[in-house]
């Protein structure tokens, strides 16, 4: 009996060597066309309607002020004074708001759809990493309910251990098709904004590397927020136009109702500029949060690397088991599994932080993409390229 027993073991331990094979490759990128951050923001561009309409209406207004100026300079100088060239004078001022808006309308867009894409970018990100460790574990309870079912044969494990194993593969499984179908929300999205047809599934090759964002003080942000923000233009452009009308004579208006559009365009443009600040306020507090949070998972990082060499080291002299009949968290295979969860929760902050970013300097007037803060081919030569005269990158 006692030899029975023995050979058992050895059995069982044959099976974990068999089943030995690399745990982690299903953490690879699958198939699919292969699409950086630069390629991404480059089709967006090409294909995004927003934005075509955006230049269309700078284009639009850009005719039309044009046009004003023009019969702006056939008024003789002593029609100035005159109601009907005092109306043309005043259409002349209103296209020249018109123009400008536009053009900064023409801007905002641009950083909203680099924003947009990023965001859309690294979500992508994220839920592949997040498939790809739930497939890992996956594959791992799958290989520790192939062992428990040897070790129930020859009497190691009790039936209630089986089942109990048996059922947690079974949740495991449940919880990777969950993940499936939100990493496909995260592709169609993604889908969406490039103008891509159904089915197509990109190859993620650009990686964040961000690690910090420098930034001026909460302050100074703020008043750029108050002057740059995408959020301000159109009320902001509204409330210009009504007070340049408070100048016109126009045939039969309502006495009162100019003062009155123009009080309504103020409170309009007094709130806008309220949920700036608040909106600016909270990214700016959320990306500190985010830069501790990062430093934390790098520090986390390295030691989890540093302990899957240890562990590595104590498997290659036979003081360590690839896998464990009972999961201690002491074997090879849950060491590479710590080692993996943790540069992927690196990852992912560090995708947070670029989306953070984008959405920050969207807000505030600055470029929302920099090709240094990716890893990448395609990133890094841009980097490279800037980094003589310390630009970045954006949508043209």
């Amino acid at each position: 009996m006692c030899k029975m027993r023995t050979f058992a073991v050895i059995m069982v331990f044959s099976i974990l060597l068999l089943t030995a094979a690399p745990a982690l490759a299903m953490a690879e990128s699958g198939g699919g066309e292969s699409l950086s951050i630069e390629a991404a923001l480059e089709l967006a561009v090409k294909s995004n309607p927003s934005y075509r309409q955006a230049s269309l209406q700078a284009e639009k207004t850009e005719l039309i002020k044009d046009k004003a100026a023009d019969a702006v300079g056939g008024i003789p100088e002593w029609g100035m004074v005159e109601p009907e060239y005092k109306q043309v004078i005043d259409s002349y001022h209103q296209a020249m708001i018109g123009y400008d808006a536009a053009r900064k309308a023409l801007q905002a867009q641009k950083n909203t759809l680099t924003k947009d894409v990023i965001s859309a970018y690294t979500a992508c990100l994220r839920e592949h990493n997040n498939l790809a460790y739930a497939r890992i574990n996956l594959e791992n309870t799958r290989r520790q309910l192939q062992i428990s079912g040897i070790a129930r044969t020859v009497g190691l494990v009790g039936d209630y251990e089986f089942d109990k194993a048996d059922t947690g593969l079974k949740q495991v499984q449940e919880g990777v098709k969950a993940q499936e179908a939100v990493y496909e929300s995260a592709v169609a999205s993604l889908r969406a904004l490039l103008g891509k047809e159904d089915g197509w599934t990109p190859n993620l090759s650009s990686r964040p590397v961000i690690e910090v964002y420098p930034r001026q003080s909460l302050a100074t942000e703020l008043g750029r927020a108050a002057n740059e923000s995408i959020l301000l233009l159109e009320t902001k452009a509204n409330y210009e136009i009504e007070e340049s009308k408070q100048h016109w004579v126009l045939p039969n208006q309502i006495y009162g109702v100019k003062e009155i559009d123009l009080e309504l365009s103020s409170i309009a443009y007094e709130q806008a500029r309220r949920d700036s600040k608040a909106t600016v306020e909270s990214l700016y507090l959320a990306i500190d949060a985010l830069e501790a949070q990062v430093e934390a998972a790098q520090k986390s990082y390295k030691m989890a690397d540093k302990d899957l060499e240890v562990v590595q080291l104590k498997y290659e002299l036979g003081m360590a088991a690839e896998y464990e009949l009972q999961s201690s968290g002491s074997s090879l295979a849950s060491a590479r599994v710590a080692c993996e969860k943790a540069r992927i929760d690196l990852e992912n902050l560090q995708s947070q932080l670029a989306e953070s970013k984008a959405k920050f300097a969207a807000l505030t007037g600055k470029e929302a993409y920099n090709a240094a803060d990716w890893t990448g081919t395609e990133a890094n030569a841009a980097a490279a390229e800037k980094q003589g005269d310390g630009s970045s990158a954006s949508l043209n």
